[in-house]
């Protein structure tokens, strides 16, 4: 079965050239019925002349977001149009027709989401001091640079990266990923295993003498630890090997392997502490959901299982790409250093008020 795609571009459009290509190779089941541009001048346009495939400028001027977007979806339904793809266009689509074209619509965006979304990704990745950065391809919803994810690839940041040589080096993954994310879309996503196995490396390391969680805090190194945050009872402490980025835990000072035995202040403590690191994370991360639980003993997975902790895990729709790994390489899109500092931001910014 063949799947009628319509694509909406602003600017040079080679993400179009290389899902063409793919369509006539036999790769994509697709075929590109119209490509419409709210630039004269753009590049999709002549990729579209180029291969016979009808195309469109339609001004934007004068016309308010949703007046211009329902004459795109004219065009797009006349030519029989069943999903939208976007390469470079750079205007905000509307409610009216993102839920016309409900999880019907795919975007890329020059970044791992959900870091680095809106403008000049490129820099963004730059200023923070990543040393990965990438690209994604994901189904839109109301919101921007956010949805579901379908695919991402990673790009590694080099100490000599420019704003052109980082973007040049993404848009080249751009080219390879586009048409490998929609042959997913169309065939469903069928992911069968989750590993997570950089997990095996701090599992099975040699562990120093002594408690982890006791000695952290002894040191009065928090920011060298990645020590958010002091309660009188519990603290709250990064984890340096997260099943996802903002991964905290929060950690009583007592040395204790169960719950047994707390004070209620205790308790309570470790609850509120919890719901400090859930909303330090929404507003820096802007995650769709959260895990929050507690490992006890070894076998239900608890890496220091003489210390009890609690987990708090920020998740992403289609954040499962984040847990996979090709060839041994855990994909995690911001530095540790780089999430430690903007919590902390976050913090000072809510002591303050």
């Amino acid at each position: 079965m063949t799947v009628s795609v319509g694509v909406l571009s602003s600017g040079r459009g080679e993400n179009l050239r290389y899902i063409l290509k793919a369509e006539r190779s036999g790769y994509l089941p697709v075929q590109v019925k119209m490509v419409l541009a709210d630039q004269p001048k753009a590049g999709a346009l002549q990729i579209a002349r180029e291969f016979d495939v009808p195309c469109l400028y339609l001004d934007p001027s004068g016309s308010s977001r949703e007046e211009y977007d329902r004459r795109l979806m004219q065009h797009l339904d006349a030519a029989g149009v069943e999903l939208v793809v976007l390469t470079g266009f750079l205007r905000i689509l509307s409610g009216t027709f993102v839920k016309h074209y409900q999880n019907r619509i795919l975007n890329i965006h020059p970044a791992l989401l959900p870091s680095f979304r809106g403008k000049d990704a490129f820099q963004q990745a730059l200023d923070h001091g990543v040393k990965w950065t990438g690209t994604t391809i994901h189904i839109v919803d109301e919101d921007v640079d956010h949805g579901p994810i379908i695919y991402q690839v990673p790009v590694p940041v080099r100490e000599t990266d420019t704003h052109d040589s980082l973007k040049a080096r993404i848009q080249r993954a751009e080219q390879r990923a586009y048409p490998k994310a929609i042959k997913i879309f169309l065939e469903g996503f069928r992911l069968e295993n989750l590993w997570a196995p950089w997990r095996i490396d701090y599992i099975l390391s040699k562990k120093p003498p002594g408690c982890i969680f006791c000695d952290k805090p002894r040191e009065e190194k928090d920011e060298e630890n990645l020590i958010l945050y002091r309660g009188k009872y519990n603290f709250i402490i990064m984890n340096a090997f997260p099943y996802n980025n903002g991964h905290l835990m929060v950690v009583p000072y007592k040395h204790t392997a169960s719950l047994s035995g707390w004070q209620p202040e205790e308790q309570q403590e470790m609850m509120k502490l919890a719901e400090m690191g859930v909303e330090l994370l929404r507003k820096t991360m802007k995650p769709d959901g959260f895990n929050l639980g507690i490992n006890m003993g070894l076998v239900a997975g608890a890496g220091v299982a003489d210390h009890i902790h609690l987990h708090i895990v920020p998740r992403w729709n289609g954040d499962t790409n984040f847990m996979l790994v090709l060839s041994d390489t855990r994909v995690l899109s911001e530095h540790l250093r780089a999430t430690y500092g903007k919590l902390k931001e976050a913090l000072a910014a809510k002591e303050r008020k």
